[in-house]
């Protein structure tokens, strides 16, 4: 295989993703800096002009930004995305494209509602196999620290005090962003179409993602009943070989 496009290399995921590429496949990685893909038919002209094989749709706005889930720029990467993926199959090229848990159930905020927008424009593509939507569960990189909570958990931390978790009992399909990296790169690799949920297919509470790195926590929150969250069916992605190595790794004491 030759010639893949790979867009926000340089994120949470995207730099997992580079990091584990296979020798020998080639890729091309567009950042930021070089590609302003929200200008208004700026992807989808790059992806006639590149004509890739496969273009691998990773860039939105970056997670770790304050403000993300609220920002205008939500609506412009659904535009945005979709011309490109419209592109993609008029010219017979493989799109996958990135969601997320709560892409299913809109309506929390911006950031959910594009990323369930999207998923709805290409519905039909995605149920016929020509798009590949990858449907990431959890990410968490502790060397980041990646999501907030670990962020303040890290502070917390060096503080030496525990940190104040709103909800340490909410379950969750955690899944490291390294396991995230190369379940993209066996997506692409064999050609995996459809839905490919990632993430370790068990679920743990928040506050075991926080004592796991190490860190002592408590809570000024009333209790709350909490229900389950939703595990990831990673049938499609073992049988390529793929398992969610540095997630156990990390929760190996859990």
């Amino acid at each position: 295989m030759a010639g893949v496009l790979i867009t926000g290399g340089s994120g949470l995921v995207g730099r997992h993703v580079v990091a584990a590429w296979p020798v020998g496949l080639d890729r091309t990685t567009v950042s930021s800096s070089t590609h302003d893909l929200l200008s208004p038919g700026a992807f989808g002209r790059l992806v006639r002009e590149r004509r890739p094989e496969v273009v691998v749709h990773l860039a939105w706005s970056a997670s770790s930004t304050p403000g993300y889930r609220t920002s205008a720029a939500n609506d412009a990467w659904r535009t945005a995305s979709l011309d490109a993926a419209r592109a993609c199959l008029d010219l017979g090229v493989r799109f996958v494209g990135t969601g997320t848990v709560v892409d299913a159930r809109p309506g929390a905020d911006p950031y959910t509602d594009a990323k369930a927008g999207l998923r709805g424009d290409l519905a039909a593509e995605i149920a016929a196999g020509d798009i590949t939507w990858l449907r990431p569960h959890h990410v968490f990189d502790p060397a980041e620290p990646s999501p907030a909570v670990l962020r303040a958990a890290a502070a917390a931390q060096a503080a030496g005090r525990p940190v104040d978790l709103a909800t340490p009992h909410a379950m969750h399909d955690f899944v490291h962003a390294a396991d995230v990296g190369r379940a993209v790169v066996a997506t692409v690799v064999h050609g995996l179409a459809g839905v490919v949920d990632i993430g370790s297919g068990r679920l743990r509470a928040v506050s075991t993602l926080v004592e796991a790195g190490g860190s002592t926590w408590t809570t000024s929150a009333p209790p709350v009943d909490v229900h389950g969250g939703t595990r990831a069916d990673t049938a499609p992605l073992r049988a390529t070989g793929w398992l969610p190595s540095e997630t156990e790794g990390y929760f190996a004491h859990d």
